[in-house]
C-alpha cells in the first residue's frame, strides 16, 4: 500500500477533528451551553471546582481546535484534548455506546494524531523528519536542511558535534 497521500490524510484528520473541538469550545465560551451551563453540569456531577474546570475545558477545546487545524503543538494539544475526552467518556457518557460514539471517535483521532504527527501541511515552520517519516521534533539528531529542498540530512553518529571546539588558540607574547 502506498503512503503517497499520507500527509493529505493527516491534514483531513486534523481539520475535521480541529473543527469539532473549535466549535464545541466556542459553544462553551458563548451561550451553547456557555460557561454557566458547563459549570452547572459539572456541579451536578459533584465535579470539584466546577467553574474553574468549565473554563479549562472550554479554553482547551477552543484553543486546542485552533492548534489542531494549524498543526501546531500537536503532541501537547492531543494529550490535553485526550484528557478532556477521557473525562467526558468516564464522567459524562459513562462509556454508554452509542451515546459515546463521537467521543470514542474523537479520542481515536487524537491518538492517531499524537502517534503520526501533524503531517507536512501545517501553518508555520515545517517540522523536520527522518527518511522513515518519524518526526525530529523529539529527536536529538543534528538536522541540516537545504533551503531549496524539503529533504533533511541527519547525523546520528555519536562523535558528531554541532560546534567544533577543537580549534587551538595561538599564544601571543
Amino acid at each position: 500500500m502506498s503512503h503517497k497521500y499520507k500527509h493529505w490524510g493527516l491534514l483531513a484528520l486534523r481539520l475535521t477533528t480541529g473543527i469539532v473541538f473549535l466549535v464545541h469550545g466556542w459553544g462553551k465560551l458563548t451561550d451553547n451551553p456557555g460557561i454557566a451551563g458547563m459549570t452547572a453540569m459539572l456541579a451536578k456531577m459533584s465535579f470539584p471546582l466546577p467553574n474553574f474546570f468549565a473554563w479549562i475545558v472550554a479554553l482547551t477545546e477552543f484553543v486546542g481546535g485552533i492548534f489542531l487545524i494549524a498543526g501546531a503543538f500537536i503532541q501537547y494539544t492531543t494529550i490535553l484534548l485526550g484528557i478532556v475526552m477521557l473525562v467526558a467518556l468516564i464522567m459524562v457518557k459513562k462509556f454508554q455506546l452509542p451515546a459515546a460514539d463521537p467521543d470514542v471517535a474523537l479520542l481515536g483521532s487524537l491518538i492517531a494524531l499524537y502517534t503520526l504527527g501533524p503531517g507536512k501541511y501545517i501553518v508555520g515552520k515545517k517540522p523536520m523528519s527522518h527518511d522513515n517519516g518519524e518526526s525530529c521534533q523529539n529527536c536529538n539528531c543534528h538536522v541540516e536542511a537545504s533551503p531549496d529542498s524539503e529533504t533533511a540530512e541527519h547525523d546520528h553518529s555519536p562523535d558528531h558535534h554541532e560546534h567544533d571546539h577543537s580549534h587551538s588558540h595561538d599564544s601571543h607574547q
